[in-house]
């Protein structure tokens, strides 16, 4: 069959429109399948993040942060589970120096709490107003210690008392001081009991340092 050359044209102008339309459904299809693994994948870099960040803040919930400081191989922060006791507290920062430690003075069983400053003391070492070493039910089981302490009038006062002598306290660490300098910066304790207006000190750690205190 012969085509005249204006049929051999449109022919050619035909094919090539249809073959341009082919392609470009072709090219636009291929671009349509990246961009959508592109936005799977941003997608599920997304989620991604999203889960850390939850599991970052589920695990924060569930650490706290002590100092312990003394007779142990590397004294600072330790880092540990809630509910965790002093002994995990212990093997965070190395352990106990060997043959260092006085384990008659400390109680390895106890519950520590967040921001604590806990001070491991040495054989043969003074105590020297390092009270938060032992626990309340201790302090009380040695009531003629308890009696020293207040005929030698070495409560600590609440008003006037440096952030040494605060952090001497159990459970007072170093923010914990700094927030009771400040309260009483603005308004001083008149009684014992405001000292739970602190923020950060509750009834349990109020009553573990009740005796040991005063605002006279």
């Amino acid at each position: 069959m012969n085509f005249t050359k204006r049929e051999q044209m449109v022919i050619l102008i035909l094919v090539t429109v249809i073959v341009s339309i082919v392609g470009y459904n072709i090219i636009r299809k291929d671009e349509l399948v990246i961009t959508t693994d592109n936005e799977m994948k941003e997608q599920e870099k997304s989620v991604e993040k999203e889960a850390k960040i939850e599991y970052n803040r589920d695990k924060s919930r569930d650490t706290i942060m002590v100092h312990i400081s003394g007779a142990v191989v590397k004294p600072g922060l330790a880092v540990i589970k809630k509910g965790d006791r002093l002994i995990d507290g212990i093997k965070e920062v190395g352990g106990l120096i060997d043959n260092q430690a006085d384990l008659d003075r400390i109680n390895l069983a106890r519950v520590l709490e967040d921001e604590e400053k806990i001070y491991i003391p040495k054989i043969g070492e003074e105590s020297h107003n390092k009270l938060f070493i032992t626990e309340e039910k201790d302090i009380d089981d040695k009531s003629s210690y308890n009696n020293s302490l207040k005929n030698d009038n070495k409560l600590i006062n609440l008003n006037n008392g440096t952030k040494t002598q605060l952090m001497s306290l159990p459970g007072i660490g170093d923010v914990l001081a700094d927030r009771i300098i400040r309260y009483r910066s603005e308004t001083r304790f008149k009684h014992k009991n405001d000292l739970i207006k602190v923020e950060g000190i509750g009834d349990k750690k109020f009553q573990s340092i009740e005796k040991l205190i005063t605002v006279n």
